[in-house]
């Protein structure tokens, strides 16, 4: 581990002896000049286009400053080019932050503040921290920056979580606390991500299964029943609404080989079976096909209108002729 750590520290400074070489070529220590930023319907155009990195962290960055007990420190959300897109924390840092020209809309490239972790975070894909005389303008000696890149589902840069205090108040574990709340909103955003798409896929496949001429209906293992489509509300006699959520065996009658096929996990394939329904029964050719899961088996039941099937096998059964003229003379069995 310690090994790990020192090429770790060494990695870091080559980053910012780098940083050091690329900025002493166009500015000059001792000048600062104020951050650009982005007003207006810019700047609300960018935080539209970041809306889900801003709801998740800034929940995550009021839960953190929370426990912090006023400590005198600022966490900031940016997004992908180092723009300062949420600020919280102590108001006398936050100020003080915002004289050097850290405000909402700031950009924080290295081209204009020099070395500092806000911007090579971004840069290089990792937590950094910059403290003191490691930032390359002196206006940013007395502070301590710490930040951490956020990535989306795909691997993305897709923002960064910072920490800045004044170097007096710096922490050990600040740079641990910006990679916990960086992941913990890239984590967030991959759940939000997968569970949206997801939604996609379900609300497709409930489209498909509505507009299929054959009922479809869908249990769990306790027999609860997941889905219901108007058809085979229409062939059972059923409320499709109503009967949401209800033991299927409280709804319908299922016939004997029905059961002993769900008993076992057994699939079936165009069996004509009889239902008893609101006092009625009910012809139909059936498809079941069990899901087996390690958490449990669920089923899937097609029901195909018998009319239907019947038509469809006597126009099958109707296209075929055979005459004896057909029939090899050499046939041995013949």
């Amino acid at each position: 581990m310690t090994v790990q750590t020192q090429d770790t520290g060494k990695a870091v400074s080559a980053v910012i002896a780098q940083s050091w070489h690329r900025c002493s070529k166009f500015m000059q220590r001792e000048t600062w000049q104020t951050p650009h930023q982005a007003q207006g319907l810019t700047f609300d155009s960018i935080c539209r286009r970041k809306t889900a990195l801003l709801t998740i962290g800034q929940a995550a960055l009021e839960d953190a400053w929370e426990f912090m007990d006023g400590r005198p420190c600022a966490l900031f959300i940016l997004d992908e080019t180092a723009c300062i897109l949420s600020r919280c924390g102590e108001p006398q840092t936050l100020a003080q932050l915002a004289d050097l020209g850290f405000r909402d809309g700031s950009y924080c490239a290295e081209s204009i503040i020099g070395t500092c972790a806000l911007s090579l975070a971004a840069m290089q894909g990792q937590p950094i921290n910059t403290a003191g005389d490691r930032h390359f303008k002196q206006a940013l000696q007395p502070w301590s920056f710490c930040s951490t890149p956020v990535f989306d589902n795909h691997g993305r840069l897709f923002g960064s979580i910072s920490l800045c205090c004044l170097v007096e108040h710096q922490s050990s574990a600040d740079l641990s606390l910006t990679l916990a709340i960086a992941r913990e909103v890239g984590n967030s955003l991959l759940t939000d991500s997968l569970l949206a798409e997801s939604n996609r896929h379900l609300n497709q496949m409930y489209g498909l299964l509505e507009s299929m001429d054959d009922g479809v209906m869908a249990w769990n293992e306790q027999g609860v029943l997941q889905f219901l489509n108007v058809q085979a509300a229409r062939l059972l006699h059923l409320d499709a609404q109503a009967s949401q959520g209800k033991n299927i065996a409280d709804l319908v009658t299922l016939p004997a080989l029905l059961r002993r096929a769900i008993k076992h996990a057994r699939g079936l394939n165009h069996v004509e079976v009889t239902f008893e329904s609101q006092h009625q029964f009910v012809d139909a050719v059936i498809t079941l096909k069990p899901i087996v899961e390690a958490q449990g088996n669920s089923f899937i039941l097609l029901l195909h209108p018998v009319e239907q099937m019947r038509q469809l096998m006597t126009s099958q059964l109707g296209k075929v002729s055979h005459t004896f003229e057909q029939m090899s003379a050499d046939d041995p069995e013949t």
